[in-house]
């Protein structure tokens, strides 16, 4: 019964068969197929986790741009006044 509701979880690819199997190597073959699933598992929510950060980051990165702009704009406002580089 529970290999049956194995079987229905596990994708196909990922079902690795073994012909005339004795009993230590099915228990083996089946821990493969989980470990394997549970890999699987971790990596699909590793890339989620990444995706959702993304705007995150790019918005990051637009704050920076706009403020390092700002302060480019300031700075040469400053030097065509004679502000910055003059000796007092």
């Amino acid at each position: 019964m529970a290999l049956n509701v194995l079987r229905n979880v596990i994708s196909k690819y990922l079902q690795i068969t073994v012909p005339n199997t004795p009993r230590a190597s099915r228990s083996t073959k089946i821990e493969a197929q989980k470990l394997r699933t549970e890999d699987e598992l971790k990596f699909f929510y590793m890339k989620k986790q990444k995706i959702n950060t993304l705007p995150y980051v790019m918005l990051l990165c637009y704050v920076m741009l706009c403020c390092y702009v700002m302060l480019c704009t300031v700075l040469t406002a400053s030097s065509s006044d004679g502000q910055i580089g003059r000796n007092m």
